[in-house]
């Protein structure tokens, strides 16, 4: 202050820092196994790509295109999107499905009925893959069993206790009964058959559906009496018709217990069967066999989930209920029985069951299933899904040269670097003719390489074709984000220092001599004339990528560098301001929202990404000339950047002459 008095001091509020963008990204348009048709899977590895989109497809190249894109250690996620057919609309893709089935709980003759569905959780014949067990396996048989039998031999009775309700397979004829007695000296079941369709030779397994951990205490109501075919209780809560009980005297050493089937229920009274002269049994002590089951999930021979047990039909059993518990990344469940408006009895038990119906939706396959349509969010219109971001995208299984220009324009839409690929094994002419007349080429968002490439696939240790989009998208990631000083979007992903692809073997294509073609000069000329760069093999180095022309034919860009770095900085700007958005256009506005974008343009000058030795020389920010009073009664405001880009060398000349009058 300068003289004596009252002054407001307004306090400087710091410029929200802008973070660049994440330059791994990479989407992935193509044909899986496994995955939802249509909607963004995010992959972080290899191994996360077989078990979310499956392994790889005879034919197709979207899973090795995942992991050669990982090859060249620079790809931080990839979004892959799954295509199939569509016919007028309507997607050819199915899901597989079974229906298990179990006793209608609303009928006293206990028929079988569907009782729970397992649905693939995506379209496609990987579900026809994918098989299911359900009940508590306890023991291997070492008997047979016929339609007049009264008991099995097993090879031990430790999981059994009567009560128990059994379920015994031979993978044709199926039986559930009850285990109305034990002998463990010889091994024994005696049950009582609810059902025994035929005979049962050699049956594969005994399966339980008790655990005798969860059976659950009823609440104690009148004693029961010689022969009683009721019993009155204080609740029937737990209890559903069909459900087996077990009464069991307490009072004397050996207990005289008694199994009995629930067939209809009136307030909280619970009718069944006579069950004889017996002693008078106290029904405090009763049980009741718990009506839970478990459920296991296998991709063939290999389990997949972690055994959900002690499942429930019963949807008032919340904590147990199938629909709620049951998690996996392959199946979902659908009780069918709750559909029916009652509350279905747990499904039978089976034995490595598949499921079936799975179609991939591959046949009629053409280009517009690439494509897509924007209404209904599929082909390469599923990535509308994600946010708006700086990314690569590529689609190696569709080579059509529609799906390239329509994916040239949506990357302009979206502001993404696509790498388009060619059909396998063309010759360098046929390559330059599909580029420029049968493509036309002429995009400001993406390049092309030539030829394919040949890596050993890891599972077969066979060498073979690959399209070269995911080596360079991987290469171009890996040298972008170099953590070293110099490097950035704006650094040249080729020659031998920087152009290096990981993983290769041998280039598609050869001269006749044993030569790549592209080692011929004469060769690189046409193709890098008709804006396509060529992949070589340069001794010692390996195979390298060598050229950074862009798809343009005419245009403010004409290499990588340079049109990268412009995508980089406005990704990273428009996403780095969304404080922007219902701020007051004042002053302080402006020079905020003047020196956030000044910051993050000089750390990028600094580091070498834009020519100029100063900040004036480097970029220039406006927020003056495209703003006025009819713009800000709008509540519109424009930012105009302009940016010096760089380019690189791409032609070196030497010229040598005698130096005249040198000393010898």
């Amino acid at each position: 202050m300068q003289s004596p008095g009252m002054k407001t001091l307004r306090e400087n509020r710091m410029a929200p820092t802008i973070t660049g963008e994440d330059v791994g990204r990479l989407y992935i348009l193509g044909i899986f196994e496994w995955g939802e048709v249509g909607k963004p899977i995010r992959i972080l590895s290899p191994t996360d790509r077989e078990k979310k989109v499956g392994r790889y497809l005879n034919g197709f190249y979207g899973a090795k295109a995942i992991d050669f894109a990982f090859k060249q250690k620079g790809i931080s996620e990839i979004f892959a999107v799954r295509c199939a057919h569509y016919d007028n609309g309507v997607l050819q893709a199915k899901k597989a499905t079974k229906s298990l089935q179990g006793y209608n709980t609303g009928e006293q003759n206990r028929t079988k009925v569907d009782t729970l569905k397992i649905v693939a959780k995506a379209e496609g014949k990987l579900g026809d893959k994918l098989n299911i067990n359900t009940v508590k396996a306890s023991t291997t048989l070492a008997s047979q069993l016929d339609t007049d039998a009264t008991y099995i031999t097993v090879n031990n009775t430790e999981n059994f206790e009567i009560g128990d309700i059994i379920d015994i397979s031979d993978g044709t004829n199926y039986a559930r009964c009850i285990v109305t007695s034990i002998d463990t000296v010889n091994k024994r079941l005696y049950f009582k058959a609810l059902t025994l369709s035929a005979s049962i030779t050699t049956a594969a397994a005994v399966k339980t559906s008790s655990n005798h951990s969860v059976r659950t205490a009823i609440a104690d109501g009148e004693a029961l009496t010689s022969n009683a075919a009721e019993i009155n209780l204080k609740n029937v809560s737990n209890i559903n018709i069909g459900t087996i009980l077990t009464f069991v005297d307490k009072r004397t050493a050996n207990p005289n217990d008694v199994t009995v089937e629930v067939k209809s229920i009136s307030g909280n009274k619970v009718f069944f069967d006579s069950i004889g002269t017996i002693t008078q049994i106290d029904a405090t002590n009763s049980i009741i066999v718990s009506q839970e089951f478990q459920l296991s999930v296998f991709l063939e021979e290999t389990q997949i989930n972690k055994t959900n047990f002690y499942l429930s039909m019963n949807p008032a059993n919340e904590s147990r209920y199938v629909e709620n518990i049951f998690k996996n990344d392959y199946v979902a469940v659908i009780d069918e029985g709750s559909t029916e408006n009652f509350i279905g009895d747990i499904p039978e038990a089976i034995s490595k069951v598949f499921l079936s119906g799975g179609d991939d939706g591959l046949t009629g396959l053409n280009a517009n299933d690439f494509i897509g349509n924007e209404s209904l969010k599929n082909g390469v219109y599923g990535f509308d899904a994600l946010p708006d971001r700086f990314a690569q995208i590529i689609c190696p299984d569709g080579r059509w040269a529609s799906v390239i220009q329509a994916i040239f324009n949506y990357a302009e839409n979206r502001k993404l670097w696509y790498e388009p690929d060619f059909n396998l094994d063309l010759s360098p002419e046929e390559a330059v003719n599909f580029a420029v007349n049968d493509a036309m080429l002429n995009s400001e968002y993406g390049e092309i390489s030539y030829p394919n490439l040949i890596v050993k696939n890891p599972y077969t240790g066979i060498n073979e074709v690959i399209p070269q989009s995911a080596g360079v998208v991987g290469l171009n990631a890996r040298i972008w984000g170099k953590k070293i000083p110099g490097y950035g979007v704006w650094k040249q992903p080729a020659g031998v220092t920087n152009g290096i692809i990981y993983g290769v073997v041998a280039l598609e294509g050869e001269d006749g001599e044993g030569n790549y073609i592209t080692s011929n000069v004469k060769i690189r000329d046409l193709l890098y004339k008709n804006r396509i760069n060529s992949i070589i093999k340069y001794e010692p180095y390996g195979f390298v990528k060598w050229g950074i022309r862009i798809a343009k034919l005419n245009g403010q860009f004409t290499q990588i560098g340079e049109a990268v770095t412009f995508l980089y900085c406005e990704h990273s700007i428009k996403n780095g301001m969304p404080w922007t958005v219902f701020e007051n256009i004042d002053d302080d506005f402006r020079t905020i929202a003047r020196s956030s974008i000044h910051n993050f343009l000089e750390e990028i000058r600094e580091k070498g990404g834009l020519k100029g030795k100063t900040p004036e020389k480097a970029f220039d920010i406006d927020l003056d000339s495209l703003n006025n009073t009819e713009t800000e009664e709008k509540g519109e405001f424009y930012f105009r950047i302009g940016l010096a880009t760089k380019k690189a060398g791409e032609f070196i000349y030497f010229v040598f002459s005698r130096k005249i009058g040198g000393e010898e």
